[in-house]
């Protein structure tokens, strides 16, 4: 199954499947089964997985999609209890990219004039032409900053 999102069309039938082969249905028409695959091809895979465990336990009769749907939400739900939502923190700027903004953009702020010199972490992208930084150049200033001081700068720039 699609890890955390949702189902593929061929997923929803094996869903479908799994919940025909567990209450042992024989009497859906192709129609009411294409209709079902279709009412959970937007659903989390893993969690309609899940929910065919839990209707099983709490259903006697084959859930119809309105059912299921009922079932799923209360799945999502328990779980969400379960796992707690990731953090969305940035990831800080590493050092490098800090003291390239300094030269590139802030260097007015600390009294200097503006250094293109390419930095060794650029790699392939940069001007070849530009002797190459040295690695303490800008760290003082760099540190001097946090990221949201540091990206706030240059959005006034």
């Amino acid at each position: 199954m699609a890890e955390g999102g949702c189902v593929t069309r061929q997923e929803a039938l094996e869903i479908t499947s799994m919940v025909l082969t567990n209450w042992r249905v024989k009497d859906w028409t192709k129609e009411e089964i294409d209709a079902f695959a279709s009412g959970i091809q937007w659903l989390d895979a893993e969690i309609a997985v899940s929910t065919v465990v839990r209707a099983s336990r709490e259903l006697k009769y084959p859930p119809r999609i309105a059912e299921f749907l009922e079932v799923y939400r209360a799945e999502k739900a328990s779980l969400r209890a379960i796992v707690p939502p990731p953090e969305n923190k940035p990831k800080p700027l590493d050092l490098w990219i800090k003291r390239w903004i300094c030269a590139r953009y802030l260097f007015a702020k600390f009294g200097k004039e503006q250094d293109m010199r390419r930095f060794r972490e650029q790699g392939d992208y940069g001007d070849f032409t530009q002797e190459q930084m040295p690695e303490e150049a800008w760290t003082k200033e760099a540190e001097r900053l946090d990221d949201a001081s540091l990206l706030a700068s240059i959005g006034k720039s």
